[in-house]
């Protein structure tokens, strides 16, 4: 098998080198054990016994079948499952997403609720001894097949509720504080007082509508109509829907350092006039926008944040410049005609622009793959699941039962059929190290800034572009080809 130990491995390549494992299980008789385990050492994920394809490799494998014997079952598994791609919807409640969480949560057997339905199948799987039987055990568990590993589902959407919970919680403890001045000061508050309820709904932004929230937030009385009790928030936000962009946002921040456009459309809406921004807001949009450096002086700082929209005005025409420059090389031609010098190479700023023509495209398919991961239409990747649940780690004060560890993080990967973390992967140390690091975000640019000088792509290349397992391809592809 490929020795490489670059991260780059779990790409797109997965697909094929996952598909080579299985063509030498089929060659050598390999048992369903041995082919996982082969899985597991090369970085592929293990067979899944919830998917209804890789049910008949683990039958094909345990009972010697052939290959051609599998295209015949696979035949037969799609005469009787019909999954319907839009039976999950397309927006995401929150009310959905808690009552998933629980219910995944609920402890079966020795373990949790979606842990046990796999063991389950995959201890009757292992009992089939015909094909009768196997077709008896696909038609008893046709609601319990899935598209996607569900205990990576699971996980994503559990780590995606504590820190949705965690938001909330400081929201409605700043209503408190603020409802407190409210009752003392008689309808008398000023902007700064109004501030910590009016910066905590911004940083609901993930969810909607916020409307009623901001008006309330906006209020110096209790008894306007735009005041809400206490009660009625609550209710509120338990009737609300996620959006992708705002945990998005949070995260890109996090690892890439920008805000994307969704955000900064959410502050101009909650807040027309720039003047009328909170002090931290207009901090966070400086840094965004490479205004504010560690070494700016207080002094610096003020007039900065005063001319913020002469700032972000400039800003926008610098970057549609430079838009439009990465446009037009990439419509020059490759060479250079004969007797002229080679065009000067790309300037630091022209490569920042042609990464924002493509981060653009990123961006929307990150915010659909998003809200598929939640509703289980879409299967996430091990990369994808590690970066994320390391942002949230960062991004939320977890409690030691939830708390993100190597040990722990190993046990998540075990119970989603992925591979373990393995020292000698980079990727994987990166992870780790991450994991030890006292300052995350400086080990993170550290290792950026090391890949960049040994002229590597960024560890987050491709993130959102390849941010699913390719489940479907590979049925896809073994059909097609012929792999014996």
């Amino acid at each position: 098998m490929d020795n490489r130990t670059d991260w780059s491995v779990e790409f797109i390549e997965n697909e094929s080198r996952r598909m080579e494992i299985i063509r030498k299980g089929f060659a050598e008789h390999l048992t369903s054990r041995s082919v996982n385990k082969l899985l597991l050492e090369n970085y592929c994920e293990a067979l899944y016994a919830r998917n209804i394809y890789e049910a008949a490799l683990i039958y094909c494998f345990d009972h010697e079948k052939t290959y051609a014997e599998w295209r015949e079952m696979v035949t037969q598994c799609d005469q009787v499952y019909h999954p319907d791609p839009d039976k999950s919807g397309t927006v995401i409640l929150l009310s959905k997403l808690r009552d998933y969480v629980e219910k995944e949560s609920t402890q079966e057997g020795n373990g949790l609720n979606t842990a046990f339905i796999t063991r389950k199948m995959q201890s009757e799987l292992e009992e089939t001894a015909s094909e009768e039987s196997f077709m008896d055990f696909l038609l008893k568990n046709i609601e319990n097949f899935s598209a996607v590993r569900e205990k990576a589902r699971y996980y994503f959407s559990k780590y995606t509720l504590l820190y949705i919970d965690e938001k909330i919680e400081n929201y409605l403890s700043a209503c408190e504080k603020v409802d407190i001045l409210r009752s003392r000061k008689a309808g008398m508050l000023s902007e700064e007082e109004k501030y910590p309820e009016k910066a905590a709904v911004e940083e609901l932004s993930f969810l909607k509508p916020l409307k009623p929230l901001q008006r309330s937030a906006d209020t110096a009385k209790f008894d306007t109509k735009n005041y809400l009790p206490m009660e009625e928030k609550k209710k509120l936000l338990g009737e609300m829907s996620l959006t992708s962009g705002g945990i998005f946002d949070a995260m890109n921040q996090y690892y890439f350092g920008y805000i994307s456009m969704d955000w900064l459309e959410l502050c101009l809406e909650m807040y027309p006039e720039i003047e009328g921004w909170p002090t931290e807001t207009k901090r966070k949009i400086a840094q965004a926008l490479g205004l504010l450096k560690p070494d700016t002086t207080e002094e610096e700082e003020k007039q900065i944040l005063d001319s913020l929209e002469d700032r972000i005005l400039e800003k926008e025409e610098e970057l549609e410049l430079q838009r439009d420059r990465a446009y037009a090389r990439k419509k020059e031609p490759a060479t250079t005609p004969a007797g002229e010098d080679s065009a000067s190479p790309i300037t630091a700023s022209e490569k920042q622009a042609e990464n924002l023509l493509n981060s653009e495209t990123q961006e929307k398919k990150a915010t659909l793959a998003f809200r598929d991961f939640l509703l289980g239409r879409k299967d996430i990747n091990r990369r994808t699941l590690l970066l994320y649940l390391l942002f949230i780690q960062a991004r939320t004060s977890l409690s030691e039962e939830n708390k993100i560890t190597v040990p722990r993080l190993n046990k998540i990967l075990l119970n989603c059929g992925f591979s373990q973390l393995q020292p000698n992967r980079e990727f994987d140390r990166f992870v780790m190290g991450f994991l030890k690091a006292e300052d995350p975000i400086g080990y993170f640019q550290l290792f950026v800034e090391d890949r960049l000088k040994n002229q590597k792509e960024s560890v987050l290349y491709g993130i959102y572009e390849n941010s699913y397992s390719h489940q479907k391809e590979l049925v896809r592809d073994m059909l097609r080809k012929r792999m014996m």
